[in-house]
């Protein structure tokens, strides 16, 4: 029997009386009261109008947790202050070794950042939700997405209610009004948002739907991505409008370069890949807790996750003692509901010691299916658990599945878990379908005849692994140039001329690369495509997400077709008929957002 040791919680007792104090400060500060000189905070890099202030890399967490405490008393931010503080040893040793190696390098310009947590400014509040069972994907993104713009030494104001965005509008300066900013540059170098929030800047403070001069500031946490059809309202209004009226542009529409988009994996190469941090508790002799070989969890938070898996669980009850954590069904329609099976052993919502200590005994994560690509699974596998991931098929899409039909994006999900079935694979996880009785019984005696004790993070899910990301897109990702400038270097690039009915990001994948988007305006004539040996009899310029691509008419005359509008570059299109001219980058192995010699 293995025996992992998992460090205790030590640090949070210790901040409660400090935050109190940065807590009067924080509330003074939006509220324009005067703050007594003993209760000020000493920022080490104060901005002076008119003066560049350098980056350098933030080691004491006490500024940044200022940062969550809510203008109103309550529990608002105790998730995420919990989440940072139990991490922030890891944080901080990462940022020294990144530092001391050159990776983050100096003379960095501090950039003032604005992140607004649209969601709950909305008032869907996942922070109070996040202790009864609710989804803490976003909560995780955000956190770590502060984090690291914190330690990387810059200028960070995090807001989560709409009164304060109309107050760093309205008051920034004395003599400006929201209403200007649709004619100015909003006073931030960077701004951090989701869905929620850029259509509140759209439609109450910008009061300009293309967010006026400020357009290419704006990043947006977006989980599942946004291809290029749905970004483009007046493609998506055109294409899209028949198959839900009412809310076609829902999620969408919003007319950004398409690297303004920050998802939560690589799944999608229009967009630019955030991630997160997966947490793996430290191991020291405080506290043991033993493997139990034959000890599988149920990945399920609420109860009717379990409807229709009983088949599935009947025979897994054969060879594991099943736990799990779910809760009641919020929001879900009786008929919806699920049952969980008298069998597992239900220990409802846990904190995270708990659950953590409940991870490291167990020796599968057992996917039923929903929900899909959560930090849940990688957090397993980090602990050494085995991941059991449903495969779909047909693969689950817009077209033939509820959650995806309003999300913008054409993916086609063939699996519970596509980064840990594309990227990770076996030993760590096996992508099964869990119907066929024969391959889960194969499977299952395959997993235990495994006697170590597994276990594997990817870098670019570590907290290094985030920080060098992120500070790349900061340094590198410059959205308002004129013309604008690709951030990947030519060198990383590789043309290619896909198959008829692929899309360039089959096409890349086929040959070892991902799709990159910035480079499609240099293909994007006919002197180019003579270049790969491509002779045009026909060229023809079209608004449309599959150019530029060609047809082979006969042996000896090809039509080619041109991109008409910028907006529409994209790696997912595909026709039947056309070959698209795909540019292609490298990538580094574990941090997929990087080219072989970005840096």
């Amino acid at each position: 029997m293995a025996v992992v040791k998992v460090k205790p919680l030590r640090l949070l007792a210790l901040l409660g009386g400090a935050l109190v104090i940065y807590g009067v400060v924080q509330t003074a500060l939006w509220m324009k009261r005067s703050v007594p000189e003993e209760l000020k905070v000493d920022v080490e890099f104060q901005r002076r109008e008119g003066q560049e202030v350098q980056a350098e890399v933030r080691l004491d967490i006490m500024g940044l947790l200022v940062q969550l405490v809510h203008p109103c008393p309550g529990k608002q931010f105790d998730w995420m202050r919990q989440r940072i503080t139990r991490m922030w040893p890891k944080w901080r040793k990462a940022a020294i070794e990144l530092r001391d190696s050159g990776k983050i390098k100096r003379g960095r310009k501090s950039k003032k950042i604005l992140l607004h947590f649209g969601t709950l400014a909305q008032g869907i509040r996942l922070d109070e939700k996040a202790f009864l069972g609710g989804p803490l994907g976003e909560l995780v993104q955000w956190s770590d997405l502060m984090t690291t713009l914190y330690i990387l030494g810059h200028d960070v104001t995090f807001t989560t209610e709409k009164s304060q965005i109309e107050y760093l509008l309205t008051n920034y300066h004395d003599t400006l009004q929201k209403s200007t900013w649709r004619k100015k540059k909003v006073p931030f170098d960077l701004i951090y948002t989701d869905i929620y929030g850029i259509k509140l800047f759209k439609e109450q403070y910008l009061q300009d739907t293309s967010l006026g001069p400020s357009r290419c500031l704006f990043r947006v946490l977006d989980s599942f991505g946004t291809e290029a059809d749905f970004n483009s309202l007046t493609y998506a209004l055109a294409h899209h409008r028949q198959e839900n009226p009412a809310r076609v542009c829902f999620w969408s529409c919003n007319n950004l370069e398409l690297q303004q988009y920050f998802t939560m994996f690589p799944h999608t190469p229009d967009n630019s890949f955030m991630g997160f941090v997966i947490e793996k508790p430290e191991m020291n002799d405080s506290l043991s807790v033993a493997r139990h070989p034959k000890q599988g969890l149920i990945y399920a938070k609420q109860h009717y996750m379990f409807k229709g898996k009983e088949p599935y669980l009947d025979i897994l009850k054969e060879y594991f003692t099943l736990h799990g954590t779910s809760s009641p069904s919020v929001l879900i329609p009786k008929e919806d509901e699920g049952k969980v099976p008298d069998y597992v052993q239900n220990h409802g919502v846990l904190q995270n010691a708990e659950y953590t200590q409940l991870l490291y005994q167990s020796k599968v994560f057992i996917g039923m299916g929903f929900p899909y690509e959560g930090p849940a699974p990688l957090e397993a596998i980090a602990a050494g658990c085995v991941f059991i991931n449903p495969r779909f098929d047909p693969p689950h899409s817009r077209k033939n599945n509820r959650f995806y039909k309003e999300k913008p994006t054409n993916r086609e999900i063939t699996s519970q878990h596509p980064y840990i079935e594309h990227f990770i694979g076996e030993p760590y996880a096996y992508t099964i379908d869990i119907s066929n009785q024969t391959i889960l019984r194969k499977t299952v005696e395959k997993i235990l005849a495994t006697t170590e004790t597994l276990g594997y993070l990817p870098y670019e899910f570590t907290e290094a692994g985030m920080i060098e990301r992120m500070n790349y897109y900061v340094e590198n990702q410059d959205l308002c140039s004129v013309p604008r400038k690709s951030h990947i270097p030519d060198s990383a690039i590789h043309y290619v001329l896909g198959e008829p009915g692929k899309s360039c990001n089959e096409v890349c994948r086929d040959q070892g690369f991902i799709c990159e988007n910035t480079h499609f305006p240099a293909m994007n004539s006919e002197t180019f495509l003579h270049q790969m040996k491509i002779t045009c009899d026909i060229n023809k310029f079209i608004s449309d997400i599959v150019h530029p691509s060609v047809i082979k008419e006969t042996e000896d005359h090809w039509t080619c077709f041109f991109q008409a509008d910028a907006d529409l570059f994209s790696c997912a299109g595909r026709k039947t008929s056309h070959r698209r001219a795909c540019s292609c980058r490298t990538f580094k192995k574990d941090q997929t957002a990087l080219c072989d010699t970005c840096s």
